[in-house]
């Protein structure tokens, strides 16, 4: 239903000295706030010419590209390599990577409400059960920490904290 809705918007003219800012409701090439680069437009159709690669890559991301993520973050002391990288196909799919290792079926995350509803649904996809914290809405959303510590118990295995609240 999100995509129909999303679909059917009619964004109105904004008044001149007030403008519009599209936030582009997850996807932010609907309404043009992100354009392809020519470079990476010249690239794409080199690559599908050329029929070097019209095939599968290695399931966690291309080896180069998860070298040059490794090499741009690693920071002082802590070196990343290649195998310490998994590039994903999305934010969902990154999501649903990083709830899988770190709870398994009948654990339970605590998620911030209001929050993400992706999270409650990936993580009941797999058995996992989201509990809900409180933020506080006249305290600039910040975490109440009794909500918090009450909701956590012997099952809890992470606690997320996100903001803003979509990712």
């Amino acid at each position: 239903p999100i995509r129909e809705i999303v679909d059917n918007l009619v964004i109105p003219t904004p008044p001149e000295d007030k403008p519009l800012i599209l936030l582009s409701i997850g996807d932010p090439t609907k309404f043009g706030n992100l354009k392809t680069p020519q470079i990476f437009v010249d690239a794409i159709c080199e690559a599908v010419r050329d029929f070097s690669s019209h095939g599968y890559t290695h399931s966690a991301g291309i080896p180069a590209a998860r070298a040059a993520v490794a090499q741009r973050y690693s920071y002082g002391g802590s070196k990343l390599v290649e195998d310490d990288v998994i590039i994903a196909s999305g934010c969902s799919g990154a999501l649903e990577i990083a709830i899988k290792a770190l709870a398994s079926e009948g654990d339970n995350m605590l998620v911030p409400c209001p929050g993400f509803s992706l999270y409650q649904t990936l993580m009941e996809s797999n058995n996992i059960s989201a509990k809900p914290y409180n933020l506080l809405p006249d305290q600039n959303w910040e975490i109440d920490l009794k909500s918090l510590e009450d909701a956590i118990n012997e099952k809890t295995r992470a606690i997320v904290i996100n903001n803003p609240s979509n990712p």
